[in-house]
């Protein structure tokens, strides 16, 4: 079931081009896919769509990831409180960001 594994594992459809259909297209990075979503969320903050509405559909978005537990818990910490706006993706985004530096410059190997 796609869509089910696509809402707990997000990055999954970032390689659906690919893989269903052979398509000769790079796979779409979770950061790409969440540069992508910002005038989205933009637009329906604009409207008065609450952040946690549509930060919810992300959280799988960094399975597996270092720093994935911090992203979710910003996204559902930070989202809910009143007047949160996109600085609440920026910041779950640049604790990503933080995790993978942090992995990509420590001594040992991280892939064992």
């Amino acid at each position: 079931m796609l869509g089910r594994a696509a809402y707990h594992e997000p990055a999954i459809l970032g390689q659906a081009d690919r893989r269903l259909y052979g398509a000769p297209v790079e796979d779409i990075d979770a950061f790409a896919a969440l540069e992508r979503y910002r005038p989205y969320m933009a637009a329906r903050l604009d409207e008065g769509v609450a952040l946690p509405a549509m930060a919810r559909h992300m959280l799988g978005l960094m399975h597996g990831r270092p720093g994935a537990r911090a992203f979710r818990r910003i996204l559902t910490v930070e989202a809910i409180k009143p007047g949160a706006g996109l600085e609440v993706l920026d910041r779950a985004a640049e604790a990503m960001r933080d995790a993978e530096a942090r992995r990509d410059t420590a001594p040992g190997d991280w892939a064992a």
